[in-house]
């Protein structure tokens, strides 16, 4: 997939037409930068394709690894933790849409993380931004669907905080709360 001697060039188009282009060697570079560019960039729609971007790598990168210290992105959780702690809107819904597209692929890793997880859905399903509630949604239904049945039971308290976020997100926009019902499932696939 990358090779880490090789230079690699990431092209993001921006909705006004203007092309940015990241040059780092190797997929550390890449994997650095695409947090970097992340945080910097200014327009909502291409940090979600950032954000996508970057699951959809480490979903790949730790989906093959028995241990997340056995993958090629061994400081992925730490980093993304770190990226959450930035403690921006921006940040929060970041975290959350990555943190969606890696459980499709390799949840396995997260489940140490049962504290920080229950705590990162409490406060995004709490949070005072569309944007950041349906994304908590979104991370939250993906990490249930992936867990065993006796698993859930840890989360059941934030039903209730789930269920006012929904209704906070019909009554504020319809658009947005009919986005809820479009998600895929990682068992659809």
């Amino acid at each position: 997939f990358f090779n880490d001697t090789a230079t690699t060039e990431i092209y993001t188009e921006q909705i006004v037409g203007s092309v940015r282009c990241v040059q780092e060697t190797g997929v550390h570079g890449v994997k650095r930068e695409l947090f970097v560019h992340l945080m910097q960039e200014p327009e909502r729609k291409v940090r979600h394709f950032v954000s996508d971007a970057i699951g959809e790598i480490a979903g790949t990168l730790l989906s093959d690894a028995e241990t997340i210290n056995q993958s090629e992105w061994p400081d992925f959780i730490q980093t993304l933790f770190q990226y959450h702690g930035t403690n921006t809107t921006e940040s929060f819904d970041g975290t959350l849409k990555i943190l969606t597209n890696v459980l499709n692929y390799s949840w396995e890793m997260f489940q140490p993380h049962n504290n920080e997880l229950f705590q990162l859905f409490k406060n995004g399903l709490e949070y005072n931004n569309a944007d950041v509630k349906l994304s908590a949604i979104q991370a939250f239904t993906t990490w249930l669907s992936v867990l065993e049945t006796k698993e859930c039971k840890h989360y059941e308290q934030l039903l209730p905080s789930m269920l006012k976020a929904i209704v906070d997100l019909l009554n504020e926009n319809e658009y947005q709360g009919c986005l809820l019902y479009t998600s895929p499932s990682p068992r659809d696939s």
